[in-house]
């Protein structure tokens, strides 16, 4: 498993919790990584990609997408949530 994150501190923090956990450097790292730029990430590295309401800071959303496919293996997948903002949004939520 690898955790990026663009901010050391992020970092620090899921390599703690990672020892907290008993995962060992062999089964986990951190890498400090931006995601507008993982053109020297192989194709298929990835089974999985996750990210939890950072894609939209990406400075180009399409090209992300489309790096996101190159990295991910054959069958692999991409699960992320993110902040989105409508004018149509209800006022209320009930």
């Amino acid at each position: 498993m690898t955790a990026t994150n663009i901010s050391q501190r992020e970092n620090e923090y899921n390599q703690q919790k990672a020892r907290e956990e008993g995962l060992t450097e062999d089964k986990y790292e951190v890498k400090y990584m931006n995601f507008d730029d993982i053109s020297h990430v192989a194709d298929g590295a990835f089974d999985i990609i996750c990210s939890n309401e950072a894609i939209l800071y990406s400075q180009d959303k399409a090209k992300l997408m489309s790096e996101f496919a190159r990295i991910l293996s054959q069958g692999g997948v991409t699960v992320f949530t993110d902040i989105l903002e409508s004018t149509n949004a209800p006022k209320e939520v009930l």
